[in-house]
């Protein structure tokens, strides 16, 4: 595990941003940033991707990701982008292992505690618990770090800055 995931756990915080429009999307990120929040992830299906993300780690001192990352494919255009991690919405042993070869931090996504589990026994750091707010918000990602004595957990999905102090708890 590298930099960007040792930045997660020591801030508590990434926003994942996004916008159709590329000049909404980098305002965004940049206004994101200018907030404080050192970590950003762009989804990899934006057309340009690369650019903008270069553009944004250009712009500002954050360390910038892509989300959205399902396939070997989307390592590559990650790669490209200049990430240094990304976020996959699901769970993948082999896109986990390929990333992390190829030097990028990979946060994997969860829904189940039978997917949690398996997480679990096969890697080592954070995991994100997503659809958070569609599986029951704060106290499910709750529940989940009790039953499973874990604090790497990242509730993703539907938070908000008026949600995000419950998932902190």
């Amino acid at each position: 595990m590298g930099e960007p995931l040792d930045l997660l756990r020591a801030t508590r915080l990434a926003a994942i941003v996004r916008s159709p429009d590329r000049d909404d999307l980098i305002a965004r990120a940049l206004a994101a940033a200018k907030g404080g929040i050192q970590l950003l992830a762009l989804p990899i299906s934006i057309p340009f991707v690369a650019e903008i993300a270069a553009e944004v780690a250009d712009a500002a001192d954050v360390t910038v990701g892509l989300c959205d990352v399902v396939l070997a494919d989307h390592l590559n255009v990650a790669l490209a982008a200049g990430a240094e991690f990304v976020i996959s919405p699901i769970f993948d042993p082999e896109l986990i292992e390929t990333g992390r070869a190829r030097g990028l931090d990979v946060l994997p996504s969860v829904s189940t505690p039978n997917e949690l589990r398996s997480a679990t026994r096969t890697l080592e750091g954070p995991v994100a618990i997503a659809p958070a707010a569609g599986l029951g918000g704060p106290s499910y990602v709750g529940w989940l770090a009790q039953a499973f004595e874990t604090k790497d957990l990242v509730a993703m999905g539907g938070v908000g800055s008026d949600t995000a102090p419950q998932y902190l708890e």
